[in-house]
């Protein structure tokens, strides 16, 4: 009967939330949420689901969801977010983007439980910024400066970030199945847990972020990385640096 109670008080605590498709069409319009004016960046303000049914082309100098609010899932859909940015590579670790603003981003230091999934972004200066305590899957990232920045308490799964000058900052942060080909810094992470990690192609692989608890990899593979790992990495077994035990 407890049990029943509690499921019910979820479900209608769900059930109040908004539920939304966003497509190229709404964002020029404004409104997806109270206070998103016209155009980009489209603005979630409230709780709930969000659901794209278009691609998202942002005009130079514009980011394209600002995510401000805690308890949403922004579901890509299978389609993308862009901007215009760009990035050279100038041979391994050699990186240069030019784009600005960020493709999907949370703004609020006290946010939480924001999930993102299934779908691309890329051309920006940030491809993604997260919560904490958020889930990331199923994403491709790519030609941004930063591909991937989450913080403390997210679980990120099938994740690829590829032409990005530092491809992810991570802390505080289990994940499992990350790629990341093409990038001047492959991860900078403290506090986290890499499992299956995949690197191909970076300047540094695997580094230590501030003064806090090293992270741990496992079950990984770094390939054409001039710095796999530094020193105060954990390696947990199974990991292979440039065809070598490490």
């Amino acid at each position: 009967m407890k049990t029943a109670i509690i499921l019910a008080a979820l479900f209608a605590a769900s059930s109040a939330f908004a539920q939304s498709t966003i497509d190229q069409t709404k964002a020029l319009a404004g409104n997806v949420t109270p206070g998103d004016t016209p155009g980009f960046p489209v603005t979630i303000s409230q709780p709930g689901s969000y659901k794209l049914t278009s691609n998202l082309t942002v005009p130079a100098g514009q980011s394209g969801i600002v995510i401000a609010s805690s308890d949403v899932t922004l579901d890509l859909n299978g389609f993308s977010i862009t901007g215009t940015g760009t990035c050279t590579v100038a041979g391994i670790g050699n990186i240069a983007c030019n784009g600005v603003g960020s493709g999907v981003t949370v703004t609020g230091a006290d946010l939480n439980r924001v999930a993102v999934r299934n779908g691309s972004v890329g051309g920006f200066g940030d491809c993604l910024r997260s919560a904490y305590h958020s889930r990331l899957s199923d994403l491709d990232l790519h030609h941004c400066d930063s591909g991937l920045y989450a913080p403390g308490g997210t679980h990120v799964a099938r994740v690829s970030v590829y032409v990005s000058r530092y491809a992810t900052t991570l802390y505080g942060v289990v994940a499992d199945d990350l790629t990341i080909t093409a990038a001047s810094q492959a991860v900078v992470s403290s506090k986290s847990v890499l499992t299956r990690l995949n690197v191909q192609g970076a300047a540094t692989g695997v580094s230590y972020y501030g003064n806090d608890t090293p992270s741990a990899l496992h079950q990984s593979v770094l390939t054409n990385v001039t710095t796999p790992i530094t020193s105060q990495v954990k390696s947990m077994g199974s990991n292979l640096c440039n065809g070598n035990v490490c």
